[in-house]
């Protein structure tokens, strides 16, 4: 699915699919399940669930954590962004899960159905965002990118799959394929023109090719004799781009394998997590 034909209605259908994924595996888990730790540093699954809460709580016009709360012990917090994301998790960290659950499906039903009632005039208009102001239609791409991922997260941790094979998940493969990776190609890795790449990603109806020339990267049909192929399967992919899994990690347990000048291939994968 291509970001750039979606209208107002399929918006608000794959962020209803996003709090209903969310809630979904959620309501399946143990007192256990919300203890384990998650691919991103210091995450619990509870943490994760606490971070989309609180953003959906924001935008609701709801209380933001308090600017003195100690994350000094964070130590994976490098950033304004990510102070500002700790502070929102630590400040939960005391509510039970099931409390935490029980208030995103309030939240989100809440903001499903503020979605409903915006007009083109309220998708056109800037909102405030941690990236600057942003007309909401583009703000609710970057919500549906942080939807599928932290869900990813949530049903990796605790071993039940699901949503990769979603409109929500094609969204996200469509942003990353057709415009990052061409930028990685270029500009992450130095590829020279006349350079073509094959990204033969398992199931195979997600690989896919990128040639460059006069210094850019476009998709093109997938050629008999590609410069580099990268082979990797979807999770691997999703989870490379999303910084879950680095590129060390990812070439040492062979879950990418270069084929072709493996040289350039190194650069590309070292150049492909696009998402902070």
């Amino acid at each position: 699915m291509n970001p750039h034909d979606l209208t107002d209605a399929d918006r608000i259908d794959l962020m209803e699919q996003c709090f209903s994924s969310v809630e979904e595996v959620c309501s399946q888990l143990s007192d256990d399940d919300w203890d384990r730790l998650t691919d991103l540093e210091g995450w619990s699954v509870k943490d994760n669930l606490s971070h989309l809460l609180s953003y959906e709580t924001i935008i609701n016009g709801g209380a933001r954590a308090p600017e003195n709360i100690d994350i000094s012990s964070a130590t994976w917090v490098k950033n304004d962004f990510q102070a500002f994301n700790e502070r929102e998790v630590e400040w939960r960290r005391a509510t039970p899960a099931k409390e935490l659950l029980e208030e995103y499906r309030e939240v989100t039903a809440a903001r499903a159905k503020r979605l409903r009632e915006m007009d083109d005039v309220a998708w056109s208009t800037d909102m405030p965002t941690p990236f600057g102001p942003m007309p909401a239609r583009d703000m609710i791409g970057i919500r549906m990118m942080d939807f599928f991922y932290h869900d990813q997260d949530i049903r990796r941790a605790v071993g039940r799959g699901g949503g990769l094979d979603g409109d929500v998940a094609r969204v996200a493969f469509h942003r990353l394929s057709t415009m990052a990776m061409p930028r990685v190609v270029v500009k992450g890795s130095g590829a020279p023109d006349g350079t073509t790449v094959a990204f033969d990603i398992t199931p195979e109806q997600w690989a896919f090719a990128i040639a460059v020339d006069a210094g850019r990267g476009a998709l093109v049909a997938r050629p008999p004799a590609p410069t580099v192929r990268l082979v990797c399967d979807l999770a691997t992919f999703f989870c490379l781009c999303g910084g879950r899994w680095t590129p060390e990690r990812v070439k040492e347990e062979g879950r990418v394998t270069i084929h072709g000048d493996e040289a350039l291939g190194e650069k590309i994968v070292d150049a492909m997590t696009v998402i902070p």
